[in-house]
């Protein structure tokens, strides 16, 4: 390839406004849209025009405010600047080290973090320049009046002033399961099958035969070649001691009983074989299950003090039932179903009829409940005077900005950015 086709090829970096002589690449508008992703992770835009629009604003209005600061011989202290960004990095890189998803998203928007430290760097000098032109024009605290803190309490109350409501929630949980007779009867058929293996059967043959695993008993049970990580855990308990050639005893999973061949072993791996009888759940099962939570159910009203102790005898949620089947203190707009609408009805002390979720039936007692309030006006009122003096100074400097612009050179090229 000649020099003359690598630099066709080659991305070029456009330039999409210039303040006096100095440029604002697509770059820096990307790099920025990228951050904003990587603190805003669960947000999900499509079309990014404008914010896109929004981050341009800001660095057009940074380097007007870098151009008022000369005019003015305004500065404020590097070092100051640097210690306050290096403090936000940090808190940055706490994150990414607790959330790998983060970690992973940087890497694949080409973030780096001197980067964003220079660019932490310029918002933090933007912002205490900002400062010092408000206060050097007697704008520092501008006054907002009784009425006007009142008038915006009025209106926002709903969202401002609103603490949301909590509660505190325990629960029994039955697990979906089949009745005592299927589960014998299964037990009883892998037993049998599991002789048949022991008296010297083919595992192949054997798996063909018996296996109801429709998706390998074709080929002997073969399932293929798998690490701990993609076995369930029981499964990889019974299976991860395995000798090439040993049969596993019968393991129960989730889906039914196994048993499991080692047909051949790497360092981190294992090449499997596995028979399997089904314990799928059928109506009478889901009745057994309403049933006896009816009944739990029936008597937890009459006697709600005994709800801790059955929780400890009869639930199966593992992580509560040895805490009396305490859940947590949740908001209550925050629920998922069905605890949500069994909330909503329930008053604190009192007990749920049993109701369904995918993980099985639920008896759910409220412990303790605080339903939405509005935090008086008297309690919130300097809070919403500093956030009107902020505002009103922000809109301050945005004419002082939209007035110094007169005087500079702006020229937006931002056809590549859809504007």
């Amino acid at each position: 390839m000649g020099i003359f086709a690598l630099f066709i090829f080659l991305p070029i970096d456009e330039i999409v406004a210039v303040i006096d002589n100095k440029p604002i690449l697509y770059s820096d508008v990307e790099y920025r849209l990228n951050l904003f992703f990587l603190q805003f992770p669960f947000v999900k835009i499509k079309d990014t025009t404008q914010i896109k629009k929004e981050i341009l604003n800001q660095l057009i209005n940074q380097e007007v405010i870098k151009k008022i600061a000369e005019k003015e011989s305004l500065f404020v202290e590097e070092e100051r600047i640097s210690e306050e960004a290096r403090k936000m990095l940090e808190s940055i890189e706490i994150q990414l080290d607790s959330m790998p998803e983060l970690k992973k998203m940087m890497e694949e928007r080409n973030l780096d973090l001197l980067k964003i430290e220079n660019m932490l760097q310029d918002e933090l000098y933007a912002r205490y320049i900002g400062e010092f032109i408000l206060s050097k024009k007697g704008y520092s605290n501008p006054y907002v009046s009784p009425k006007e803190i009142k008038e915006f309490y009025e209106k926002h109350k709903d969202s401002i002033a609103l603490i949301p409501g909590k509660v505190k929630l325990a629960h029994i949980l039955l697990v979906w399961k089949p009745s005592p007779k299927k589960e014998e009867k299964a037990f009883r058929k892998i037993m049998e099958i599991y002789d048949i293996l022991l008296r010297g059967g083919d595992f192949p043959v054997v798996a063909e035969s018996f296996s109801e695993d429709l998706k390998t008993k074709k080929r002997g049970g073969l399932v293929g070649w798998l690490t701990p990580k993609e076995l369930l855990p029981e499964i990889d308990t019974a299976v991860s001691s395995l000798s090439e050639g040993e049969i596993s005893p019968p393991v129960r999973a989730r889906d039914g009983y196994h048993i499991f061949k080692c047909e051949k072993r790497r360092k981190n791996s294992l090449l499997l074989r596995h028979i399997l009888v089904k314990i799928n759940i059928g109506r009478e099962d889901t009745l057994f299950l309403l049933n006896k939570a009816k009944k739990l159910s029936k008597i937890l009203k009459n006697n709600p003090e005994r709800f801790e102790d059955f929780a400890r005898k009869y639930s199966e949620d593992l992580e509560t039932k040895e805490k009396g089947g305490y859940l947590g203190e949740f908001f209550i707009k925050g629920l998922a179903p069905p605890f949500n609408k069994v909330v909503k009805k329930l008053k604190a002390g009192e007990i749920s009829d049993p109701v369904s979720s995918p993980f099985g039936v639920h008896i759910i007692k409220v412990i303790e409940k605080e339903e939405d309030r509005i935090r008086d006006f008297e309690d919130i009122k300097e809070e919403v005077k500093s956030y009107l003096v902020q505002r009103k100074k922000e809109e301050i400097l945005n004419e002082i900005i939209e007035d110094a612009k007169e005087e500079i050179f702006i020229e937006i090229k931002a056809q590549c950015l859809n504007l």
